[in-house]
This record gives structure tokens, sequence and C-alpha cells, in this order.
């Protein structure tokens, strides 16, 4: 039986040999990264680089677009040492993080990349994410997608072998027990036809394939303007619905009930933009705050409170008729939950704890 390695794990423990291991064993070999530069727009300013590991593909960004600001996302702490000791002096902004969770600003980003990364994810959590990439991008703004996909080319069927990919990986986490909301390295490579479905449900246009080579192939996208924004901000509220009922629908329906799960989503569902904008603020500030709270151990500390009512604020823009029971009942779901303490512990090893202590003190 294959044992799954989860995600971050797996790509630091590779990380010494990536660049060698990894290229030898993809259809294409680094021709895939050097390419990718040509498909960016011109004049390209700010990139945001999803799975970003160590740049394999920067270096020919940089020839193109020397001053270009790339903000990257990474699970894999070791992938992003190597990629800074490659490219001292440029403008990177990284983000040790999944940017499956991870919030990306609007309306930002000339263009965006991802390489190599997206295989392992199921159509809801990429779909997601291309709406999320969507509203990053300005208007105009180009995606690029390179990665493992399922062509005519290739298999006489690519739906059924697609299929054949999931039930193996779904089959490994019901063996091995393992948390079905976890990341763990497996590839579930989709079809083309099936990316460029999921691209176009986003809200992208003028969906391509620029290029293949047996199962790498390299898609491009475009956000024509604002014209589509205010359907796609419906669809990706609803894709974040969907996202949680999934994930956590049966533990917190159990612990809260029915009708306040249904409320919350009902709040999410009414919200306007810029009520998104600012929960994803706060968010931000309320994370920043406990990991420097986290750092003085002090849960009744100002920082620490300071982190909690940042997270009241938060909790009041997406979740209807706050009040402290309902506050100190997250806080030890955060604990006794694994899934919403993975997202804590990746701040810090024990910060879910210490922010339970620091909300019980806060709703005294």
């Amino acid at each position: 039986m294959e044992k799954l390695e989860e995600m971050s794990a797996f790509f630091n423990r590779v990380a010494p040999n990536y660049d060698v291991v990894h290229v030898e064993n993809i259809d294409g070999g680094i021709e895939t990264k050097h390419m990718l530069a040509k498909y960016l727009p011109a004049g390209t300013k700010t990139l945001l680089d999803l799975g970003i590991g160590t740049g394999l593909e920067l270096g020919e960004i940089f020839k193109r677009f020397p001053d270009v600001r790339v903000t990257g996302y990474d699970i894999a702490k070791d992938m992003l040492d190597r990629l800074v000791e490659k490219y001292p002096g440029k403008h990177l902004d990284l983000r040790n993080e999944s940017y499956l969770a991870a919030h990306f600003e609007e309306n930002a980003y000339d263009a965006a990349l991802t390489v190599m990364t997206l295989h392992h994810y199921k159509h809801s959590e990429k779909t997601g994410i291309y709406r999320r990439i969507f509203g990053s991008l300005r208007p105009g703004g180009i995606y690029v997608e390179c990665d493992y996909m399922l062509s005519n080319q290739e298999y006489d069927d690519p739906q059924a072998v697609e299929d054949e990919f999931f039930t193996q990986y779904q089959g490994l986490v019901n063996e091995q027990h393992l948390d079905s909301a976890m990341e763990y390295h497996f590839d579930t490579p989709c079809t083309v036809e099936n990316q460029i479905k999921m691209l176009c449900t986003a809200g992208f246009s003028d969906v391509k394939v620029v290029w293949q080579y047996k199962n790498t192939v390299v898609v491009t996208a475009k956000k024509e303007g604002d014209m589509s924004n205010k359907e796609n901000f419906e669809g990706f509220k609803q894709t974040i619905i969907d996202e949680n009922e999934q994930k956590y629908g049966s533990e917190i329906r159990a612990k809260f009930g029915n009708v306040a799960v249904d409320n919350a989503n009902a709040k999410i569902k009414g919200m306007t933009q810029e009520q998104y904008d600012e929960g994803t603020r706060l968010h931000k500030e309320f994370e920043e705050t406990l990991k420097a709270a986290f750092g003085s151990g002090d849960p009744a500390g100002e920082l620490a409170q300071k982190a909690c009512d940042l997270h009241r604020q938060w909790l009041s823009i997406f979740y209807p008729n706050y009040n402290s029971e309902y506050h100190m009942g997250l806080g030890e779901m955060y604990v006794s939950d694994e899934r919403f303490k993975a997202n804590y512990e990746k701040l810090a090893v024990g910060c879910a704890e210490f922010l339970r202590d620091a909300i019980n003190i806060y709703c005294r």
C-alpha cells in the first residue's frame, strides 16, 4: 500500500534535489519552465505565482521583466528558502502557506501563474482557486497554467483515467484513515477538457491550449474586464459555502445547529464585495497579531486580546448573531478538531491552544 505523505512534509523532504529530479521526471523537461515567460502579457509589473516552489520558472521571467514584483505562495518552507538564494535583489513577496485557504488581493496583478501544482486537487477546489485568481487579476490580465493533464493524444478515454486517479486517491485516504480535509501528495490530474471548463466557469474567457508535450499542457486564459466581476463574485460566494459544507458541515451543524449554519450561509450569500474585502483585511490582521501575541506567551496580554477582538470583528462580518458562547465554542473546536487546529498550527505549534485560552479570557 502506498503511504500518503502530507503535502508540505513531502515537498520539504524533496527540496534539496527538487530542481534536478523534478525536471527529469516531467514530460518536456526544463523547457516547460523556460517557455512560460513568453505567455505573460507585455509590460507585466505584478505577478501572482501559486505553488512557486524553488522558482524554476522565474529565471526566464526575470530576464524578460527584470523589475516584476512577484507574490508567491508555497506550502513548503524549504522550497522557498532555495528560491530566495537563487534570486537575490528581486522583488519577492513570499508566503509560506497553502494557497487553498489564502486570500488574494483583488484586481492587483497583471498576470498569474501556476506550474505543476494543481494536479493534486479535485474539481471544486480547483474551480474555487480559479475564481480567486480571476478576482486577483486586473482587467485584461492573463492566467498561465502549466500542468500534468490528460488528453486524447495520450489516452483513448482520458475521463476514465481521471476517474480512476480520484478513485485510487479516495481509496488510500479511507484505507489509511486519513483526514480528508488535509493535503496529501498524490497525483489526480484532470482532462484538458475539464480544465478548460473549470476556467470558463470561474469567469475566464479566451481559454486555450498553447503548448503540449505528452501529459504536460500549457493553458492560457484571460480576464476580459469588470463586466463579469459581479457574476463571478456571486459564484465565488457559493463556492465558499459549498466547500465549507463539504469540509466542516456535519461538525458545525452538530455543534451550533442547522438554523445557525443556514443563517451564516445566507449572510455570506448576501455579502457585498466591499464586505468580503473588509473581512479579508481583518483576517490577515488577526493572523499577524495572533502570531505576534503567541511569541509573548501571554493569552491575557494586550496583543492576544487585540487578536481576539479582531477575530470577533471578522466573525461578525461572516456570521450573524455573534455572542460570547459562540466565540468560545469556536475556540474549543479550533483545538479539538484537527482540521481547524491545522490552520493555526501553521502559524506556530501550540497556537490553537493559545488562541482558545485567549478567547476564553476575552469572553469572560
